[in-house]
């Protein structure tokens, strides 16, 4: 619908679009989305009590493999190195494979228990230890994922003990990350992940399990049909 194009993400989708192959559509949601990402964790609306961010997910849904949804990122992405070029290098993405995997990109900072010595040797005290930093963690807590195939990550998510479909579930709640695994330590705090995919009609009919259609994983993506 025209009122789509709406302010300088529509002004600049309909300057574009004529240059180039992609679906409008498909333009303006890869300008808003990734907006958001760069935007970050600190703007906010406030439903009740829960604030929401610009943060949101979509699936570019084509009706073939041929469809116009591929070059669409390309106009987006010149627009936001002109805007943040560091962003655009360092915090997109692609790849999406475990929720464990996720976490790493946007992981806090983790210290161990090392026992305090003098000299080379333990001073021998009792519970006498210091924290000492083993990982600087990612300081950037935005992150865009490009997934040119999400289809590949569906099938990933559909394989029993994945925990990629929880940890996104999560990503768009809250942000606070975390699996629970034993030998796992990875946590994140405040993480800001936007995720735009691209995927066949019928790749999303069949690799999308019923299980995350039910459990709110498809509830929150923004399905776009080209």
């Amino acid at each position: 619908d025209e009122a789509a194009f709406y302010g300088l993400a529509g002004e600049f989708t309909k300057a574009v679009e004529p240059y180039s192959e992609a679906d409008p559509m498909g333009i303006l949601l890869n300008v808003l989305l990734p907006a958001g990402a760069l935007i970050g964790p600190l703007p906010h609306v406030l439903v009740e009590h829960t604030p929401h961010y610009a943060r949101t997910n979509a699936l570019i849904v084509g009706m073939t493999a041929g469809g116009r949804k591929g070059t669409s990122w390309g106009p987006s992405r010149y627009l936001l190195s002109k805007v943040d070029e560091v962003f655009v290098l360092k915090r997109v993405k692609s790849g999406l494979s475990s929720g464990e995997g996720l976490i790493f990109q946007v992981r806090d900072p983790q210290y161990d228990k090392v026992p305090i010595r003098e000299g080379g040797r333990r001073t021998g005290e009792i519970l006498c230890y210091e924290d000492v930093l083993s990982d600087p963690g990612e300081p950037d807590k935005r992150l865009l994922i490009m997934e040119s195939e999400f289809a590949s990550a569906l099938k990933v998510m559909d394989r029993e003990g994945n925990t990629l479909s929880p940890i996104l579930r999560d990503v768009w709640d809250h942000g606070n990350l975390s699996p629970l695994t034993k030998k796992d330590r990875m946590v994140a705090t405040g993480a800001h992940i936007c995720i735009i995919g691209h995927i066949t009609i019928n790749e999303l009919l069949r690799c999308l399990a019923a299980t995350d259609r039910a459990n709110g994983f498809a509830n929150r993506y923004l399905f776009a049909l080209l």
